[in-house]
């Protein structure tokens, strides 16, 4: 499915390959990475605000489009929101959430696969 998605890209986008380094990284990840502008202050009208304790209760999207199921009972800390990756965000109240997990990994996340802790 990866390879799919990047091909698609690759064709949407008029170029042979990705512009970003993606050595060892989901490159669809790392394309997505490249686009982001995450917030890292307080957004009047999200679900959740950066600093904030959360628990990941679910994992929303299909395991080949974004598999979080590895993260379900773990609580981290909200990071930073996100708008503008691709993602189909909305401002204020729908972005990705970055949780920072104690084990210093990072990851986006749904408001609905999130609850408050």
């Amino acid at each position: 499915m990866t390879d799919k998605r990047i091909i698609w890209w690759s064709e949407a986008g008029g170029e042979q390959q990705p512009s970003v380094n993606t050595a060892g990284k989901d490159p669809v990840r790392a394309l997505i990475a490249s686009w982001a502008r995450p917030i890292y202050v307080r957004t009047e009208g999200a679900p959740y605000q950066p600093g904030q304790r959360v628990l990941v209760v679910a994992s929303i999207e299909p395991p080949e489009v974004a598999d979080v199921s590895e993260y379900i009972g773990l609580t981290g800390t909200v990071e930073h929101l996100e708008y503008s990756c691709g993602c189909g965000q909305k401002y204020p109240g729908d972005p990705m959430i970055g949780v920072r997990f104690q084990d210093g990994r990072l990851e986006e996340f749904w408001f609905e696969e999130l609850k408050p802790q």
